[in-house]
């Protein structure tokens, strides 16, 4: 479970005013479910845009420019990406029995834009955070701590297993704080220590939860976490670019055999 910041809270201002706070807890949760499952149609509208846009350019200059990278097949190779995307998406909603409820949007709901905003964030970080293509920023902002922890407080195996630690497990206890999709809670249970990732965003929690507990293979999804990025791009086709996810299956590396190691 997860405290909630204040750019957290409830998206339905104004309802529930004498709810309890564990009502209003679930009625947010109820929300990021949501704007998980309402991917496609929005990046499928902004996609809309875009082509819309490019239709009306006038300039012959600007015609030049843009359009051999926006062709109609570069649109549909988007719009089957944008597809992708949402089916993963919606997989990190329909795993989870905690959210069977919230597995289909109600015709009145209106999912808020700056939840939108947070679940192409979630994209972006599975890169970050279960992508090769991460390894390098992981090391510059994990590898330090993990040296640190080695450093400061290292893990005894005689002595863990000897019960000389009075700590859960035998082990060390190690809390990661802003754990993101726990990658870092993650590496550290891996180095033998008993370690608890802390995380407010129930977007970024979603996310967690299935790759640590329900990913059965290293690299088993593909995702496109940068279809819609169309500027700051090196070369036209870079959007198009897909990531697989995650490099490495928790499951297999804390309990192989189904038996946990770390």
């Amino acid at each position: 479970h997860a405290e909630k910041s204040d750019d957290e809270g409830d998206d339905s201002e104004g309802e529930g005013s004498g709810d309890s706070p564990e009502d209003e807890d679930m009625r947010h949760f109820a929300d990021v479910c949501y704007s998980l499952l309402a991917y496609g149609p929005d990046a499928t509208t902004e996609l809309k845009w875009v082509e819309d846009a490019l239709e009306n350019l006038t300039d012959p200059h600007d015609r030049e420019l843009l359009l051999p990278s926006m062709t109609p097949q570069v649109h549909r190779e988007m719009e089957d990406r944008i597809r992708i995307n949402a089916q993963f998406l919606s997989m990190l909603v329909q795993s989870d029995e905690d959210a069977e409820p919230f597995r289909s949007i109600p015709p009145t709901h209106r999912v808020q834009d700056r939840n939108l905003v947070k679940v192409r964030t979630v994209l972006r970080q599975f890169v970050r955070d279960w992508a090769e293509e991460g390894a390098r920023e992981r090391e510059s902002q994990y590898g330090c701590l993990m040296k640190a922890l080695e450093r400061h407080l290292p893990v005894d195996n005689a002595r863990a297993k000897e019960g000389k630690y009075k700590r859960r497990g035998g082990r060390p206890t190690v809390l990661c704080p802003g754990s993101g999709l726990g990658r870092l809670p993650f590496e550290v249970a891996r180095m033998g220590y008993s370690a608890q990732g802390n995380e407010f965003s129930y977007h970024m929690l979603q996310g967690s939860k299935w790759v640590l507990n329900e990913s059965t293979a290293a690299n088993e999804h593909v995702i496109f976490p940068f279809i819609l990025s169309l500027e700051h791009r090196k070369g036209a086709f870079d959007h198009l670019r897909g990531v697989k996810v995650p490099d490495v299956c928790p499951s297999e590396a804390l309990c192989p055999n189904g038996v946990q190691t770390a």
